[in-house]
Order: structure tokens, then C-alpha cells, then sequence
């Protein structure tokens, strides 16, 4: 588990070197679910697809230090996190108020993405860095290679899309798979340690088996 400093809290977790918490991907990868968005909605409101990942892709940051949340609330901590998170929609509202007559929706999606990276990112990491007692430093090191991986998964089928463009169901599928499929090979060599891999390996091989 990440951490600077002796502290009974800890004691259970930091007997591993790797971070306790998980990047968790996008759900849909975003090389196919953009045509899957223009398909249903048509190109008048292509816009919707950016919206979504303006305002979701941000979110993945507090998901993967849902453990940091766990340990600031064990410690009592968790009076400024509610307090930053009351400004930060306050910075919201603020954002839209101001920039939605010449912005529109556009505007909407910038006052939030304001408040994750302000709130959620640089503060409660700034927060788990120097309050809490979390090496976050290191955390965001050991994570660099899961989320390099999801970047050059995702430009590499990207670029398989301009020759096998995603225009039927079959195709989505087809990418669907193909993402899934890399993406789980790489995590496996690169987020995982080799107690982990030996786990997971044990445990399909039982389920085959069976």
C-alpha cells in the first residue's frame, strides 16, 4: 500500500509494494463508441459523444483511489473532502452561469470538468499526499504503465477503424472484442504482479477444467 510514514492504519495494507488501488477503463472503447453514438443519434447531435467524454473520463481518477477514501474516512479525514467538493460545485455553477450564453452546453461540461480536476484530482491528491500520509508520487508512477497501455491500445485501434471501419453491428462487436482482448494481455503484463498473473491463471485454468 502507498505510504510515507509509520501509521497503525497502515499496518494491514502496506505489506505489498504495489498500489492499492485499480484503474478501471472506460466501459465503451472510445474507437468504437463514437460510431455507435453518431449511428443512434445522427450527425446533428455528434456533439453528444465529446460531452460524454469530457464529463466521464475524469470520474476514472477518484474510481481508482476508491482504498484513499476508505483510509481517510478510518482517520477520521473526511471533513475537507466534503468541504472542497461544496466549493467546487459552487465553481461549477459559477462556470455555467457566466459562459452558457456563448458557450450553450459546452459550457456545462468545462464547469464540471473544472470541478473533478480542481476537487477530486489535484486537491484530494495534494490532500492523500500531505495529510493523510499517502506517497501518491509513487502511486501515480505505478500507474503510468496501465494507463500508457489504455493510450496505444486505443491509437492502435483507432487506426485498425480506417480500414475496417466500425458500420454494422458485427463490426462494433468484432472492435469490441479485439480492444478487450488487448487491453486484458497488456494489464496482465504490466498492472499485474506475478503472484497476481499465477492467481488469475490458476483460477481459469480450474474454471476450464471443471
Amino acid at each position: 500500500m502507498l505510504r510515507r510514514h509509520a501509521d497503525p492504519v497502515f499496518h494491514e495494507t502496506s505489506q505489498t509494494d504495489q498500489p492499492g488501488f485499480a484503474l478501471i477503463p472506460d466501459e465503451a472503447p472510445l474507437h468504437i463508441s463514437r460510431s455507435k453514438n453518431v449511428r443512434h443519434v445522427g450527425d446533428a447531435n455528434a456533439d453528444a459523444y465529446w460531452l460524454i467524454l469530457i464529463m466521464t473520463l475524469p470520474v476514472m481518477v477518484p474510481l481508482t483511489q476508491n482504498t484513499g477514501i476508505e483510509i481517510q474516512r478510518a482517520k477520521n479525514r473526511h471533513k475537507a473532502r466534503s468541504l472542497i467538493y461544496v466549493l467546487t460545485s459552487v465553481i461549477d455553477i459559477v462556470i455555467c452561469v457566466i459562459f452558457i450564453p456563448t458557450m450553450g452546453y459546452w459550457a456545462t461540461a468545462i464547469g464540471y470538468l473544472a470541478s473533478i480536476v480542481l476537487g477530486t484530482g489535484l486537491f484530494m491528491n495534494w490532500y492523500y499526499h500531505t495529510r493523510i500520509g499517502l506517497d501518491m508520487v509513487y502511486f501515480w508512477k505505478n500507474m503510468l504503465p496501465t494507463i500508457a497501455l489504455a493510450l496505444i491500445v486505443t491509437a492502435a485501434c483507432l487506426l485498425g477503424t480506417h480500414f475496417l471501419p466500425v458500420n454494422s453491428i458485427l463490426m462494433f462487436l468484432v472492435w469490441g472484442v479485439v480492444y478487450s482482448i488487448l487491453f486484458l494481455s497488456g494489464a496482465m503484463k504490466v498492472s499485474l504482479t506475478g503472484e497476481e498473473r499465477k492467481k488469475i491463471i490458476g483460477r481459469i485454468k480450474r474454471k476450464v477444467i471443471r
